[in-house]
């Protein structure tokens, strides 16, 4: 988002409700994506490291030479404690070639959440006579792995807002269950879509609809200061459901 006074706020929601494009199944899609995995997949001789009864298998499902298609599906999405699993997997584990895949796709357990979904905000943004931006230094700054259960699911998110022309700068901390776990998850389950996982939203999607729901969590505590009169230093993200919105969006897989 550019520096400007009044920007409308969009809805991560909105994105996210909107389901992949039917030309990510084609078939130049589906050939980028095997060609990506497949050096490390081509291996797996059966589903096993998925966990998915009655898929074909992830060689088959690369290949696309199932001899019987219509019997075929990609593997349900995954839950942040598989995902915990993947990213604890070593050489020779079932996962472990599942964790390869995801290297291979340029992330893993030592990513860093801040910097990989945030960045985006690391500068002041301007809206309704205020600035707002995340905190990285205020931030604990967990990688992917430590996202994950059993990790402590409460990973705070600050975000730094300041009155244009002056006067104090308070840290505002958004305290959402399982937020950072929910987006890994998320984003882990659409890299491997369509071809593999089953998931509605593309990486992409995921990506950004963390940084708007992070803008727009932001723009709706400054709206509560300039419409409700809410002291600066008394503003916080109560009750402000655009993070956790998009949280359960994410969730396909209960």
């Amino acid at each position: 988002m550019k520096d400007y006074e009044q920007p409308e706020k969009s809805q991560p929601e909105s994105g996210l409700r909107q389901p992949k494009e039917s030309s990510r199944f084609s078939r130049r899609r589906f050939l980028q994506t095997s060609a990506t995995v497949s050096p490390i997949l081509m291996s797996i001789k059966s589903p096993l490291a998925w966990a998915e009864p009655h898929d074909c298998s992830v060689t088959t499902l690369l290949s696309g030479n199932a001899s019987h298609p219509h019997a075929c599906s990609s593997a349900a999405a995954k839950s942040p404690g598989y995902w915990h699993t993947v990213l604890d997997a070593s050489s020779g584990d079932s996962k472990y070639p599942v964790l390869e895949a995801l290297q291979a796709l340029g992330v893993d357990g030592t990513t860093s959440f801040d910097s990989f979904f945030f960045s985006g905000a690391f500068s002041f943004q301007t809206y309704r006579g205020y600035k707002f931006k995340f905190k990285s230094s205020a931030s604990p700054n967990p990688n992917f792995r430590q996202t994950m259960p059993p990790n402590n699911p409460k990973i705070k998110i600050p975000i730094k807002i300041k009155k244009i022309g002056g006067g104090s700068c308070p840290t505002i901390y958004v305290n959402e269950p399982n937020i950072q776990r929910f987006i890994v998850a998320g984003y882990f389950n659409s890299l491997l879509s369509p071809s593999i996982i089953n998931y509605p939203y593309t990486s992409s999607s995921v990506q950004l609809s963390a940084l708007t729901a992070f803008n727009n969590t932001a723009m709706a505590i400054i709206d509560t200061i300039v419409d409700d009169g809410v002291a600066l230093s008394a503003a916080s993200a109560s009750g402000i459901t655009h993070l956790p919105t998009f949280r359960d969006l994410l969730n396909t897989w209960d």
